[in-house]
Parts: structure tokens; sequence; C-alpha cells
């Protein structure tokens, strides 16, 4: 009995000290992401995330690049918890490296040159990563983004009140080095949002098992588009909120928001 109690107080020490160097990784997780929404002249960028587990696979982020650029990204790393966090970190450092060093960064080009560093790394995670990245020209008033495997660039356009759907079909990041990944434009008018997002969010799920879904996101963007973007964003955490109820988080979430002004 004496042994037993003694190996139950070791397993204990062994998982407080698991949960808290967790903890730590999940401080460290979120000090790469945007801390504030940022609110410029011409657009505005705000988001939120929120893992399933401690740490999560869902990377974004966003900043000013120069006088006319803005970018902003968000990817999706395959899997939860540590082995998915860990490229997220490489993600982060890679894509934030090829931005820095490119006179004029292009959204395909920087993909292609993250992902020659990346895929070697991430083949040893057996992990990949669908990518949406963006840069917004506020001098020529365009988007200029590149989709590895994330999906169509969503776009409400507010003259119309509709949504419009680009595609920009390319490889997952992390599955070939030598894939050549191209790029689209599509121009701005005032007003117009680009919602970018992980599969968390249209795979939430309630009590009963449904999900989500992309129309839903659709329904509860419009409730909500009119506020600025930090609150069109805490209106649609909402209803996802009151959708899942108390059912557990199926995946890692995360939701951006880009605004022309």
């Amino acid at each position: 009995m004496t042994l037993r109690i003694r190996e139950a107080q070791k397993l204990m020490i062994e998982k407080e000290k698991q949960e808290e160097q967790l903890k730590v990784a999940q401080k460290i997780q979120t000090s790469i992401f945007p801390k504030n929404p940022l609110l410029l002249p011409d657009c505005e960028i705000a988001s939120f995330s929120r893992a399933a587990k401690t740490i999560g696979g869902d990377y974004h982020y966003y900043r000013r690049i120069n006088d006319n650029l803005s970018f902003f990204i968000l990817a999706d790393v395959s899997g939860k918890g540590i082995p998915a966090a860990l490229v997220t970190f490489m993600i982060a450092i890679i894509i934030n490296s090829v931005i820095a060093k490119q006179k004029e960064p292009e959204a395909a080009a920087i993909i292609n040159e993250a992902n020659l560093v990346l895929a070697p790394e991430m083949f040893k995670f057996r992990r990949y990563a669908t990518v949406m990245l963006c840069l917004y020209n506020s001098a020529a008033q365009q988007i200029n983004f590149c989709s590895a495997g994330h999906g169509n660039l969503i776009i409400y356009r507010a003259e119309s009140g509709e949504f419009e759907q680009l595609e920009n079909k390319n490889m997952v990041m992390g599955m070939e080095e030598t894939f050549s990944y191209h790029s689209s434009h599509t121009n701005m008018k005032p007003g117009d949002p680009i919602l970018v997002f992980s599969d968390g969010v249209t795979d939430a799920r309630n009590s009963d098992g449904r999900s989500y879904s992309l129309e839903s996101v659709f329904s509860s963007f419009k409730k909500y588009s009119a506020l600025p973007v930090i609150e069109t964003l805490g209106g649609i955490q909402k209803e996802i909120d009151i959708f899942a109820g108390k059912a557990e988080q199926f995946d890692d979430m995360t939701l951006l928001l880009f605004r022309r002004l």
C-alpha cells in the first residue's frame, strides 16, 4: 500500500510538471499572435483564436510592412497539441524572415521561399499546413493572395451585400518543397471585408453532433457586419459559443477579419 501511495504521488507530481510546462508553452505560443487589432487609416484587421487543447496548431498574424503594404496570414497545421504547435513556431519565424528580406513582397513568392525551408522540417513531424496569405496594397487598393490548400478567399462585397469566393488552388504547405505556388489579385472597394478562418470554425459542433457550417458563419457575419471589426468578431464568436453550448471544442478555432476603410 505504501509503495502504491508513493507511486501515485510520483505520477501526480509528474502530471503537475507537464501541466506547468504546457502553460509555459501556451504563453510562448500566444506571444507570437497579434496582441491588438491593427487600426490604420486605410484598413483594419482583428482576430480571435482558441485552441482545442492547451496549445494548438493554428497560427495567425498581421502587421504593416511599409507605408502602402500590410499583410495577414492564417495557417492551420494538421493535428493538434505539441507537434502541431511546434510547426506553428517554425511557420511564424520563417514567414516573417522571408517578408523582411523581400524588397517587394508578393504572396506566392513568400510562400514559395518559405516552403523550401519548411517542407523538409515539417516532413520530420509528419505534418502539413493549409495557409492563406494576403498582402493589401493601399495605393493600388488591391489584395494579392495565395492559398496553399486553404480554400477560397472570402470577401463580403459591401455594395452588393453578397459574399464572393475567389479560387486560388495550390498544394498545402509542407508536402513538396519544389512545388511552385501562384497568387491572385482582386480589387477592394471601401467597406469590403475579408474573412479568413480555420476549419475549426465551420466544424464547431453542438451536443447533437451538428457542425456550425459556412452558411452559419456568413449569417453571423451579416448580423454584426456594421460594427468595427473587433466587435464583429466578438459577435461571431458569441454565436458560435451559443451554438456549441456545453459541447467540447472539436478543433482549434481561429478567425481573422480584414476590412478596407
